[in-house]
């Protein structure tokens, strides 16, 4: 049940920002700015899956549940800030890859780990800062990597 009262098999899933999806699809962006808000209540920044791949460059990810999520697919981030409430990368599937390099991200959640790693999945930072404030940092499972 909702908040409001309303079984939640019947209210519509929340929105995702920016979908990518199918093999060889590719989504380059510069200076992508993003602020979430109560009322947009979006689910993912960055939703990546079926080996699809999303280059983003000079972004900003504020407040938002999962800033970045991909299942076999790549994700590649230069020069942003991710400041968050929720998990900051979830990657899961053997082909999912996530590369964060000179990224800044503080989060401050109550979810269990920022960095979720799983199924084989790799996430990788170089030249960033991580601050965290009550949860976990990384959390790596059934073969994810974290490097």
């Amino acid at each position: 049940m909702t908040p409001e009262g309303i079984p939640s098999s019947l209210t519509p899933p929340l929105p995702i920002a920016i979908q990518v999806r199918g093999q060889d699809t590719v989504f380059n962006a510069i200076r992508i700015i993003f602020s979430n808000s109560e009322k947009q209540g979006f689910r993912h920044g960055v939703d990546v899956k079926w080996g699809a791949k999303a280059v983003l460059t000079s972004s900003y990810f504020e407040d938002i549940s999962v800033a970045l999520y991909v299942d076999d697919g790549v994700i590649e981030m230069t020069h942003a800030v991710i400041e968050g409430r929720g998990a900051v990368v979830i990657a899961s599937g053997e082909r999912s890859r996530v590369a964060l390099v000179s990224v800044h991200v503080e989060t401050n959640s109550n979810h269990s780990a920022s960095f979720l790693s799983r199924n084989g999945a790799e996430i990788g930072f170089s030249d960033g800062a991580v601050y965290f404030k009550n949860n976990s940092a990384f959390s790596s499972e059934w073969g994810g990597d974290l490097f």
